[in-house]
């Protein structure tokens, strides 16, 4: 059995990667790293709560086979562009590293669709340059997911992202699959599943493909009887 190390698990994603990990037969224990404490208790969960800013003093701390990256900020809530840096560039790149050195062999992170190291827009901009930065480090598997806009139960209030979910759900048919918004719950499951098979090399996934690899991977039955159906 493998130990998975789990950042973001209060977000979005992050939340429901953390239940498939509980619930997987694969992994004997999640480290879970946090500015705040967990909601929920679970004898597989070992929490760690630190300074996102000092990842080094925790260093001994972050241990595990396979890392889950889902950390990631809106530039209203960070404050200003360095701030936003920080949580989507400078906390995941020192983290892979520190685990990495720790013996770690494989890192799962959820990026976005757009990424782009030379796009013009700060964020998709940020994101590209996170993702050849990890690409860099030669991990032996590394997988890189790059969803398109998010849907489910946030904690928080983002009035545009409100906005678009409600006008890509109303235009949901005219919209190329590629585009569509996609359940968090099913960019977690799809991340765990594919941290579970363990494959050895660099693979980005676009939000279609995810979608797809997902679709095969239950029969028709159960689809009708998960969340997952509506990303169809």
């Amino acid at each position: 059995m493998r130990k998975a190390i789990l950042a973001g698990a209060t977000g979005l994603v992050g939340s429901d990667v953390l239940q498939f990990l509980l619930e997987s037969e694969v992994y004997e224990s999640v480290t879970v790293l946090s500015r705040r404490k967990l909601l929920i208790t679970h004898p597989k969960i070992h929490e760690v709560i630190l300074n996102f800013d000092a990842l080094e003093d925790y260093k001994d701390q972050i241990q595990g086979d396979d890392v889950f990256c889902t950390l990631g900020i809106t530039l209203k809530k960070a404050g200003s562009q360095e701030a936003a840096h920080k949580v989507e560039y400078d906390y995941p790149l020192q983290l892979a590293k520190i685990a990495s050195q720790n013996g770690a062999t494989q890192f799962l992170l959820v990026s976005t669709m757009g990424a782009n190291a030379k796009s013009n827009n700060y964020y998709f901009k940020t994101k590209g340059e996170l993702e050849n930065a990890l690409l860099q480090l030669n991990y032996p598997c590394l997988h890189i997911l790059r969803p398109s806009l998010l849907v489910g139960n946030r904690n928080e209030i983002r009035i545009w992202e409100d906005l678009a979910r409600v006008f890509m759900t109303a235009f949901q048919t005219f919209i190329p699959k590629k585009y569509r918004a996609i359940q968090s719950r099913t960019v977690a499951r799809f991340m765990v599943s594919q941290a579970e098979k363990s494959e050895k090399g660099s693979v980005i996934y676009e939000s279609n493909q995810i979608r797809w690899i997902e679709i095969r991977r239950f029969d028709m039955k159960e689809m009708r009887e998960k969340v997952i159906y509506r990303d169809i």
